[in-house]
């Protein structure tokens, strides 16, 4: 079935899981109940988050590079209520819905400081690549959030 809609609708918009029910459940109204619907789930790996070492974010690029991938798995997380089988799977894979993207993209610019473009989460769909990204514009630089790109929306208030 993926395989089919891929055919048709653009990457971000084919489900990574589907449910099979025998039936829909309805309201008394005889409206669809979206609350009583099961939610797809994808099984939480240990692995998923990396792991720098010593457990310690150091000064290394690679150091670095693990501290904002944890971050944004960690934002992950908070949106979807667990954390992704994978770093490389994408958002909505990982059961991400459309409203949650606002979400994810609320808390990775408070997280790191930064203005995301709208379409950060569909250009850069896995938290992999997300994390690539945002150390790619300066997230995660010892004694700066960004080195280059949109500066925070927030900026501090000058005294």
């Amino acid at each position: 079935m993926s395989q089919r809609l891929a055919q048709r609708l653009p990457a971000y918009m084919v489900p990574g899981q589907f449910v099979a029910l025998a039936t829909l459940p309805l309201t008394a109204n005889g409206k669809l109940d979206i609350a009583a619907l099961p939610r797809a789930s994808s099984p939480v790996a240990a692995d998923a988050a990396p792991r720098s070492p010593g457990g310690v974010a150091g000064t290394t690029s690679a150091a670095r590079g693990a501290a904002v991938l944890a971050d944004v798995l960690e934002a992950w997380a908070e949106v979807l209520g667990r954390r992704p089988a994978s770093a490389d799977i994408a958002f909505f894979e990982a059961g991400g819905r459309s409203l949650d993207v606002i979400r994810l993209q609320d808390s990775l610019e408070r997280r790191f400081g930064l203005d995301l473009d709208p379409t950060f989460a569909f250009e850069y769909p896995s938290a992999r690549r997300q994390a690539d990204r945002l150390l790619a514009i300066g997230a995660g630089r010892r004694g700066s959030a960004v080195a280059s790109g949109s500066p925070a929306k927030n900026p501090p208030a000058k005294s």
